[in-house]
This record gives structure tokens, sequence and C-alpha cells, in this order.
């Protein structure tokens, strides 16, 4: 949530203090790269185990934590790996390691603590995550991520990603004017100062921290949720960027969500545009978003199905390249199966199996990709066909176990090693 900007809140002195002095230690205790924070404290960090093993090999990335936030929750590092599949199509970034944070202060890690130390505005309650800039002289470009439930922790990971690639496009083309732009679109028709003073900053975090521990599932409530991103969003031009494009990245989950959000705030129609153009969010946004309008009326009629048919086969035929194929091709098997027990007529249910394969084999989306595998199984069920049936429940179930075990792989190829060697696709 929060990205290291001096500027967002006072620090305290007493934490500033202390933050000097571990950052001074660690720096003269260690030798001076970027990676130097990662071997303070032993017990914290990996025994390179398979699961970090295996991330690392995927994404070049490192992740450190506690055996009980990285292995003991390793659901996590699936769904990281699909967040980062995700926006390294996008635009390319780097980062020098991804740290699974603990809420307990005393089994922080030395950069997870020197961000507590440092951050004025900071409550460990209700914050999901960190990035230290890559300007930071010992814990540069180091992202930490801390809450548990799979939808907020994507949030969160897609959120700090975005403080990273903003970072990277700042630096690497000033002639893109971002902030100007950004800011020109935010004050168009606005009177009021775009962002929030200090005193409103801490406001809103007392709060934030306040409403969350009376409601641990806040996070989950798409009203309060939502309310919440655009009021922090107002904090500085960084969270503005990054609350306002991770929203963007929620079209691969919850696209009704995005439109929801849309009619509250009918600038991000504008923000979306030009981050599109930035490639801060997923290409052709806007025109997803409207093929996604149709997507509640899966099911209620024939009519309605065809509708999608044509609309879904015009955006692919557009964007053969879209990162939303296999969520489109989830919506087109499901119509199309609609249609085959509306009509009787097999040909539509073997109309529906090629596109749910076609999805399968795209594979660039991980929670439709099982989805696919239960429309599929649900199908065969239905139509007399026992054995697909549980071949594809097999294979649903062997999904679920390496989504379990942070399989990182699940992310772009989900389980077709297992479907080619049964002959499914």
């Amino acid at each position: 949530m929060d990205a290291y900007t001096p500027a967002m809140g006072k620090q305290r002195p007493a934490r500033s203090i202390l933050a000097n002095l571990l950052l001074a230690a660690t720096a003269t205790a260690l030798p001076f790269t970027p990676m130097a924070s990662v071997s303070v404290i032993g017990f914290y960090q990996q025994k390179a185990s398979m699961q970090r093993k295996a991330f690392e090999e995927k994404t070049g990335i490192l992740i450190s934590g506690l055996p009980s936030e990285v292995e003991g929750k390793a659901y996590k590092l699936t769904e990281l790996a699909d967040v980062i599949a995700k926006e390294q199509r996008e635009m390319r970034f780097d980062l020098a390691r991804i740290e699974m944070d603990t809420p307990n202060p005393l089994l922080k890690s030395p950069s997870s603590l020197y961000k507590w130390l440092t951050s004025g505005n900071l409550r460990i309650l209700n914050t999901n995550g960190y990035l230290i800039y890559e300007t930071n002289p010992v814990f540069r470009n180091v992202m930490g991520l801390l809450i548990d439930p799979p939808g907020a922790f994507r949030n969160a990971s897609h959120h700090e990603i975005k403080h990273r690639k903003l970072e990277i496009l700042l630096r690497e083309h000033p002639e893109l004017k971002v902030r100007a732009r950004w800011e020109a679109i935010l004050r168009e028709g606005h009177r009021s100062p775009i962002y929030m003073s200090p005193e409103e900053q801490e406001r809103f975090n007392s709060r934030a921290s306040t409403a969350f521990q009376r409601n641990p599932n806040l996070r989950r409530d798409s009203d309060a949720e939502q309310d919440r991103i655009f009021e922090y969003s107002r904090a500085n031009f960084q969270e503005s960027v990054a609350c306002l494009t991770s929203l963007a990245e929620m079209t691969h989950t919850d696209p009704r969500y995005v439109l929801r959000s849309m009619e509250k705030e009918p600038k991000l129609e504008e923000i979306f545009a030009l981050a599109d153009e930035l490639k801060l969010i997923p290409p052709r946004t806007l025109a997803y978003l409207e093929l996604a309008r149709h997507e509640e009326k899966i099911g209620k009629s024939w009519q309605d199905d065809q509708a999608y048919l044509i609309e879904s086969l015009q955006f692919l035929n557009n964007d053969r390249d879209t990162p939303y194929e296999t969520r489109i091709r989830l919506n087109r098997g499901t119509c199309l199966k609609n249609l085959g027990f509306a009509s009787g007529n097999i040909q539509w249910f073997w109309n529906a199996e090629d596109e749910y394969k076609q999805g399968l084999k795209t594979a660039n989306d991980l929670h439709s990709y099982g989805k696919i595998l239960e429309a599929m199984s649900d199908m065969y069920a239905r139509t007399g066909m026992p054995r697909l049936a549980k071949t594809l429940s097999d294979a649903k179930k062997e999904y679920d176990k390496r989504y379990d075990a942070g399989n990182p792989d699940l992310a772009t190829r989900g389980v077709n090693d297992t479907l080619k060697a049964k002959n499914i696709i």
C-alpha cells in the first residue's frame, strides 16, 4: 500500500532515530550491495526450499520471509507468479526481492523493520504492503507484502509493483510528462486540492486502522474497499497511480467491480486510457470492459449468449494476443454449452469443447484456467461421458494441489502436462 515516500506523513522522532541507527549498523556491517540485507538474519531467510527455488527460477526474483509466511502459505507464491507474469507482459520491471512480511515486529527482517520505523503514517494492522525505492542506499528495490486473503494479496501485489513501474517510467521517460498529464486529468473540474494534506492523511490512516481492527474482513467488502481505494488515491501522486492502475488489474478477476468503480468515478475512463498508453495496465482495458458488461447476461437467454459470442469473437480478432483470452474462452465455452443444453444439438458441445481447450492452451489467467477444468468436467458428466468427466475432475484436483504447493508454473502452463498425457489437448 505504501511506497517509501518522505512526503507521506511526518516521521516520529523516536522511530526516525531508531531507523537511522538500524540503517547505519546494517550499512557498516554488510557489503554495500542492493542484496546486502538479504542475509542479515539467517533464521528469517530460506535454506533454498523447493518453492523458493522454483519461484526465483520462474520470475528471476528472490523470495524472503519466515517459513510460516512463505512455505506455510505457499498459495501466495502461485498468486504472485500470476501477478508478475501479467505485470511483466505490460511493462518490464525488476525487483531485488519480495519479502513475505510478518505482523510481529520482533520477527521482521531489517528492511521490513526499517520501513516500519521510518513510515510515520504506517499502521501495521492495515498495511497491505510496501516498496522501498531504488534510491535507498541499502534496502533498495525491495517489495514487502503483509496480507493473507488471496484476492487482497493479489491487489496488494499489483499495487506495489505499480509503484516500481512508475519509478522506472519517471526515470527513463521524462519526455512522456507522466505526472503533468496524470494530474491534469485529476484537476479537471476540481476546485479543491487533488491530494490530501498531511493532517488529512493522518486522519485517513487512523480511520482505516480502527475500522480494520473492528472488522478484519473489511478488505473483502467491495463498497468499503472502493471508497478506501478512492480516498487513498488522494494521498499523493505515487499513490494515485498505484491505486488506480492496480484497480484496473481487477478486470482479470472481477470486471464488474471495476465497472462499478467507473460509475462512481467517471474520470477513471481517462485515467485508464492514459495508463494504457503508458503500459501501466493491460492493453485495451477499456475495450475489454465494454465486452465485460455483457458477462452478467450470460446464461439469461440464448439471445444474450449469442450476442456475447459475436462480440467476444470480434474482440479476439482485434487483439490476438490479449491477456484476457483464457477468461474470454471460458465465457465463450459457457455460452456454447448453454446453447447446447437449450437446443439439444450436440454440435454446440463440440464447439464449447474447442473453446475450453483453446483457453487451456493459452493459459494466461490462473483462476479462469481452473474454472475451465470445472466447466469441462461438468459438461462431460451431463452429456454422458463419465470417463472424460473424471479425467477433467482429476486434472482440477492436480491444479488445486499445485496451487496450494506454490507452483509458479501454474500461472502460465496450468496442468497442461497432465492434460497432454491424457490426450485432452
